[in-house]
């Protein structure tokens, strides 16, 4: 639960009451919508963090106030707990198609293997990936090797088709929008 003291005037009690509403409406709609809204801290140095919250309660008023001014203090929920930046690490690997052996000159090109990457998490806590892998494709193979564990997709994609793999509630979804967990092996 975040707590997030809040301080809305206005110069006359219309300017108050339309910002004080606009504020409203908007926390609301997280529990209306049933989906979170984002509380996004910006820094001095210009970088900024997020999270995913619910509004539980603080808007309720105060004796005194929301005539010119409120001083609300509200309780938000997180279900993640954990801030996250607003730029995500994008990694792009690609697979270039190997060339003619002899044409013009014997030469030697990546057939199969794309190579290892290292992917720095820069945070405090555990990262969830979303893989967006587009063909063409038949068989792909990750491993970590710090941890040593590895799994295997096997399904043919054509050139241009994607499938979207996301690790956090574990979803692999074909070009269709089909779910392709099947075709996992872990």
């Amino acid at each position: 639960r975040i707590t997030w003291p809040l301080h809305v005037w206005g110069e006359t009690h219309t300017e108050f009451l339309a910002r004080y509403r606009n504020i409203r409406r908007a926390f609301m709609s997280t529990i209306h919508r049933q989906t979170p809204g984002k509380l996004r801290v910006a820094r001095p140095d210009g970088t900024a963090r997020e999270i995913d919250v619910y509004y539980e309660a603080g808007l309720e008023g105060q004796a005194g106030e929301n005539w010119l001014y409120a001083n609300p203090v509200l309780t938000l929920l997180a279900p993640e707990a954990y801030w996250r930046d607003v730029t995500a690490t994008t990694v792009v690997r690609e697979y270039a198609p190997g060339s003619s052996f002899i044409d013009p000159f014997p030469t030697i090109s990546s057939a199969s293997v794309i190579g290892s990457t290292t992917v720095d998490n820069p945070g405090d806590v555990e990262a969830w990936p979303t893989w967006l892998i587009t063909g063409p494709m038949t068989v792909l193979t990750a491993t970590n090797t710090t941890t040593n564990r590895s799994f295997e997709l096997t399904y043919t994609l054509t050139a241009g088709q994607t499938i979207t793999i996301t690790t956090f509630r574990p979803t692999v979804r074909g070009p269709a929008g089909q779910n392709l967990v099947n075709s996992l092996n872990w």
